[in-house]
């Protein structure tokens, strides 16, 4: 006899306590600035989304970074988790996405490759914020440049927060 067909309402199944500690190295990982844990943690089937119910992503933790200089070698990381399935839209506990992370960093080469990969430029924070609103708040001019280059039809529209 068949297995019934899984219910698509069903919760998923409980995570292992293995997989939970992959998923937290992962997270960490990337907070870290550790490419090769990162590329390790992802091949056992490492969550990409990870800590979506807690504090920060993997994507948000890659753009957590102290220096301009580190932050620039993020980007690997970020593109990495991207093509293993990260959502470029997961929020953080406050509300913002990769993309206003990456922004308030500065690092213009993740802000082009969350774009690349569908990062919503439209969304706002929990303040009513938006991309926009981070980089001229935070005066990183040449992204708001690259934000009015790329998507001009935001800056008709566009009131300050």
């Amino acid at each position: 006899m068949s297995e019934p067909p899984e219910d698509p309402e069903s919760e998923p199944p409980e995570t292992s306590v293995a997989q939970r500690g992959v998923n937290f190295m992962l997270s960490y990982a990337a907070r870290a600035g550790d490419y090769d844990v990162v590329a390790h943690a992802l091949t056992p089937g490492g969550d990409p989304n990870y800590g979506r119910d807690f504090t920060f992503s993997p994507l948000h933790g890659a753009l957590v970074c102290a220096w301009p200089q580190s932050c620039a070698e993020r980007v690997d990381i970020v593109r990495h988790l991207l093509e293993h399935g990260a959502d470029p839209d997961i929020r953080d506990r406050e509300g913002c996405t990769p993309l206003y992370r990456a922004i308030e960093k500065g690092i213009a080469a993740a802000v082009v490759l969350l774009i690349e990969w569908g990062a919503n430029v439209n969304t706002v924070d929990l303040s009513g914020r938006s991309a926009i609103d981070i980089a001229f708040q935070d005066r990183k001019i040449d992204i708001a440049i690259l934000l009015r280059e790329r998507y001009p039809e935001l800056f008709t529209t566009w009131t300050r927060a």
